[in-house]
């Protein structure tokens, strides 16, 4: 399983090097970053062995150009209660599922994950801890996150591609736009995560394209009255 480590708006040097040499520590070397500060000396040096990771990182100006090759986008956010309203998929870190090619989203040490980009990430993964003081360092996010990933990730179903599931919410989200429903996109919305969340396999998608290509090309039915 290949895995992008993606960092949102990174604010200090520091953890960038810590960051990389925690990669370093998981035999990983994808490492992405959007916008934020740029690796410099005091980075370098608390990279110690994972220094030529961070010499190759990647910058990318948005979250969508950063996991564009990846399967599964997880966010983080030590808050993923803030999400809620929008029905954004919330899962413990114990749940990610296992893909052909992972990216994991950690925001900026002051703010965290956005709103903005956390809705952009299939899940939104939380570490439980003390309710009352949950916020980590960035470094020791990133170093419970992938112990968690590398050693008990979930690999009895690989997850189905996420570009195929979102063309199959697309066809779900034109049989719901033909009937009369006064949320749609909410509707839309929670289809899409109960999907994600069930790990569905590729062969499970497939069953149910043909199901609502079917369902697509019927024609309405009238309301009951």
């Amino acid at each position: 399983m290949k895995i992008a480590v993606v960092l949102v708006k990174p604010e200090y040097q520091i953890n960038l090097g810590s960051v990389a040499r925690l990669m370093k520590n998981f035999s990983l070397s994808d490492l992405r970053i959007v916008r934020g500060v740029k690796p410099g000396r005091q980075a370098l040096k608390f990279s110690m062995k994972g220094k030529s990771i961070l010499q190759k990182a990647r910058r990318f100006k948005t979250l969508e150009q950063a996991v564009t090759d990846c399967a599964l986008v997880v966010g983080t956010s030590s808050t993923p209660e803030r999400f809620s309203k929008d029905l954004k998929t919330r899962i413990n870190i114990t749940q990610i599922p296992k893909s052909r090619k992972l990216a994991l989203v950690f925001g900026s040490e002051g703010n965290g994950l956005s709103k903005q980009d956390a809705l952009k990430c299939d899940f939104v993964a939380s570490i439980p801890l003390n309710p009352e003081y949950s916020v980590l360092n960035l470094s020791h996010a990133v170093a419970l996150t992938l112990y968690q990933v590398m050693n008990f990730q979930n690999t009895e179903t690989q997850a189905c591609d996420r570009k195929k599931i979102k063309k199959l919410v697309e066809l779900f989200s034109k049989t719901i736009e033909r009937g009369r429903f006064k949320k749609k996109s909410k509707i839309i919305k929670a289809f899409s995560n109960v999907l994600l969340k069930s790990n569905a396999s590729e062969n499970e998608v497939q069953a149910l394209f043909a199901g609502f290509r079917f369902l697509s090309g019927c024609k309405p039915k009238p309301p009951s009255r």
